[in-house]
Parts: structure tokens; C-alpha cells; sequence
């Protein structure tokens, strides 16, 4: 049995089908939650766990799937997640690759997710450090998902100005764009856009 302190996932899947920003937000983890549901046994990897919005969605899938959920935040969010034996959370900066790895019993990951941002200055480099180093534990045919590369809410006159975040990510995307660049054929790239927008990346082989 899910327990949530936060979120329930019957109102991810109703947030998601409403034309609101909450709901556009919703729409972009449903898309991943669909993509387990076609796979056997899927381990999923996060990184950035808050309130545990995406943890909500993906443990629900794996319950249901047979898979498996890591967690991993540079902050002590243990307590997310409440009886289910499929999770398990790692405190850990998400560039530690050794130590991620060691926590867990498997050598590949169906799906990574990436939302643990935090540097507006170092956003850019950040997020092709993760997708250089990580994209090394995806499966072929596995997706990464990147939050936060539409930056339309923050900019001047949005509807949540904020200069440092507008910066953040359009520096995410730019850093997903050289990565895509530098990795011609490995991975097929999809932009969504909307509240924050979501990159998917399919890995087309190894």
C-alpha cells in the first residue's frame, strides 16, 4: 500500500487532462507514467524529490509493473513515501555516480528523470554533466526526462517573473541542445512545452 503526505495520483491523472499550467505539469508525468506501462519490470531513477510529485506518479507505476524505484535528492526526503517496498531513496548529490550505484541492485535504468536544478548560474553544464553521465545507465529504447525547459513563465512580464529562474532554464535547455549536439544519433529528442515544459530523450542504441 502508497501512502503520500502530499499528492494523490488520481489527482495527477485528473490534473492532467485540464488546460492549466498545473495541469500541463501533470500532462508531462502522465506521458511518463505511460511509457512504464509498457515496460516489464522498469527501474526508474530520479533526481529531485521535494514534495514528491514525480515520486507519486512513478511508484505508482512500478507497483504496478514489477519495477522498481530510486530516489535520489541532496536533501532528506525518506519520508516521501510511506510502506512501499519498491522505493527506495538515496541521499546523495546526483552527480555521484559510484555511490547512487552502490545503493542499488541493478546496472540499467528504463527511465531517468531530471529535476534537481538549483544553480541558475550552473544550470547549463549541470544538466549536460547528468545526461554525459547517466545516459551511460539508460537502456536502448529507455527515456530521460528533463523539467524545466521552458522558461516563458519567468521571463519579464510573466506570470512568475523571477530573472533567476527565467535564466535557470533557458540555460537547461541550451545545456540539453549541446548534449544532443555532441551525441548526434544516440538519443531521439522531444520538447514539450508549457507551465516549466519537459524534454524527452529516447536512447535509439548505446
Amino acid at each position: 500500500m502508497i501512502k503520500f503526505k502530499h499528492y494523490k495520483f488520481d489527482d495527477i491523472v485528473s490534473s492532467s487532462k485540464k488546460k492549466t499550467s498545473s495541469g500541463r505539469n501533470a500532462f508531462f508525468h502522465m506521458k511518463e507514467y505511460d511509457f512504464l506501462m509498457t515496460r516489464k519490470n522498469p527501474n526508474v531513477l530520479e533526481f529531485g524529490v521535494a514534495l514528491g510529485y514525480s515520486t507519486c506518479v512513478f511508484i505508482n507505476a512500478v507497483e504496478k509493473t514489477g519495477g522498481f524505484l530510486y530516489s535520489c535528492d541532496i536533501i532528506d526526503c525518506g519520508d516521501r513515501v510511506i510502506g512501499s517496498g519498491k522505493w527506495k531513496f538515496i541521499k546523495c548529490d546526483d552527480r555521484n555516480v559510484n555511490v547512487i550505484m552502490q545503493s542499488g541492485r541493478i546496472k540499467k535504468f528504463d527511465l531517468i528523470h531530471i529535476d534537481s536544478f538549483i544553480d541558475y548560474q550552473k544550470s547549463n553544464s549541470h544538466v549536460i554533466e547528468l545526461l554525459e553521465k547517466w545516459s551511460k545507465y539508460l537502456v536502448k529504447g529507455g527515456i530521460i526526462t528533463v523539467r524545466g525547459v521552458d522558461n516563458t513563465p519567468y521571463k519579464k512580464g510573466g506570470r512568475k517573473e523571477n530573472y533567476r529562474k527565467a535564466l535557470m532554464y533557458e540555460r537547461v535547455h541550451e545545456g540539453i541542445e549541446t548534449f544532443l549536439e555532441d551525441n548526434k544519433g544516440l538519443f531521439k529528442a522531444e520538447f514539450l512545452y508549457g507551465s516549466v515544459g519537459m524534454a524527452y530523450l529516447i536512447k535509439l542504441k548505446d
